[in-house]
């Protein structure tokens, strides 16, 4: 017999973990593991002691490309391959995207111009992407969630790095006027290469599955 009190409430949490464990809490988990996994990979300390002639930015990059293609050669199972892959897009296309938006709006710039070219430019990543998402029940919104924590307070920062430290609301203004002259450069196929094989592969199999010939 169960005593009441802290033991009670130790058992509704075991409860809740057995059930969590279950059904539609099994997705979930898995892009909880993947984005944590993701998430060790951009570690400067690692970066600096793995590459410690480079600069920290440079060797934190070449240290989670590194990382990156270790894990999408190790992993045998491809449906966790195409979901990392699809977080790796989102977390690029949410920094350059939905947090950009939202900093430059806090300013009172739209820069829905820029939004719209680099939307336009990444059509065939997002179709791929939105049905790994729905195959695997997770939503934009559950990425969003993760992704924001870094995101929105770094966006005033990437800004800096874009636009030679001006005024934030200067480089918006530009970026709203000029949007081609900073897509040009943001392809996500030639940034992160790793990934994107990763979602090629899976819209292949995708197609292959609705009976699509190449």
């Amino acid at each position: 017999m169960w005593k009441l009190g802290k033991t009670t409430t130790s058992c509704l949490v075991l409860a809740s973990l057995v059930l969590s464990a279950c059904g539609k809490e099994k997705t979930p988990n898995l892009f909880l593991d993947l984005h944590i996994k993701m998430s060790l990979w951009g570690q400067i300390e690692p970066a600096r002691k793995a590459y410690p002639n480079l600069h920290p930015g440079e060797a934190r990059d070449t240290y989670k490309n590194d990382l990156m293609r270790q894990y999408f050669d190790d992993e045998q199972d491809s449906n966790k391959r195409h979901v990392m892959a699809a977080i790796i897009y989102l977390g690029y296309s949410q920094k350059h995207l939905r947090a950009r938006a939202a900093y430059c709006d806090s300013l009172g710039v739209d820069i829905s111009p820029y939004k719209s070219y680099l939307e336009y430019n990444h059509k065939s990543e997002d179709i791929t992407v939105d049905r790994i998402l729905a195959q695997n029940q997770i939503s934009r919104e559950t990425v969003w969630e993760r992704n924001k924590i870094n995101l929105v307070p770094n966006a005033k920062n990437n800004l800096w790095a874009i636009g030679g430290m001006k005024d934030p609301a200067v480089i918006c203004s530009d970026i709203k006027n000029n949007p081609a002259k900073y897509t040009y450069s943001l392809n996500f196929g030639q940034v992160t290469p790793i990934a994107a094989q990763q979602l090629k592969q899976a819209q292949a199999s995708f197609d292959a599955a609705d009976g699509k010939t190449p």
